[in-house]
């Protein structure tokens, strides 16, 4: 008879072992067990504080572009209120190419580069960064007596609105990029006063 339960006793110890394998107890005094389960291999564990990772991709959105009329430049012009003088040579520049090849922004934004000396004095002006983008330029320059003016317009994607005026014994040197777009160069020279332009790189 204590054979039999002392192998029944064996038994039951064995099915109990089996059945804990791969978990394991805990309990600090005065508190029921906690059951901790091992993960079972090959899984993460789940970090419920990690910050998503966006995987949308972005798309540049660039402004929408066509050319533009004497008409449709003078109404983009007209948005910041009364045209100036250097608006109303834009648009002399413009009835010249017919239409002009810019983007709205780069319209209303044009740049303005200015010189003007006297005496024996030399004026310089320089556009020399090549854009990705049309970009439209008033060139004002002005030299009176023996002084001059040189003037390197070298961004292919440049539209020049030029307006050089000489007196006296003055010139004026204008380099330009081959590929640029010009207007606006009347002669304005007064008495032996003169204005070259070369082409670049051509």
């Amino acid at each position: 008879m204590q054979l039999l339960i002392l192998t029944f006793s064996s038994i039951c110890l064995a099915l109990l072992l089996n059945g804990c394998q791969g978990q394991s107890f805990s309990a600090d005094a005065g508190q029921a067990p906690v059951r901790e389960t091992t993960p079972a291999t090959g899984t993460k564990p789940v970090n419920e504080n990690a910050t998503p990772v966006d995987t949308s991709s972005s798309t540049e959105v660039q402004e929408e572009f066509k050319a533009m009329s004497h008409k449709e430049a003078k109404d983009v012009l007209l948005e910041d209120g009364d045209l100036s003088d250097d608006d109303e040579k834009i648009l002399g520049c413009i009835d010249e190419w017919g239409t002009i090849g810019v983007s709205k922004s780069a319209l209303a934004g044009y740049r303005r580069l200015t010189t003007s000396s006297e005496g024996f004095a030399s004026g310089v002006i320089k556009d020399v960064k090549t854009t990705a983008e049309s970009r439209l330029v008033l060139v004002k320059a002005s030299a009176t007596g023996f002084a001059g003016a040189h003037i390197e317009l070298l961004n292919p994607k440049g539209w020049y609105c030029i307006d050089v005026a000489n007196v006296g014994f003055s010139s004026a040197r204008i380099l330009m990029h081959c590929e640029a777009e010009e207007a606006g160069m009347v002669q304005k020279n007064v008495g032996f006063s003169s204005t070259q332009v070369t082409r670049v790189g051509c």
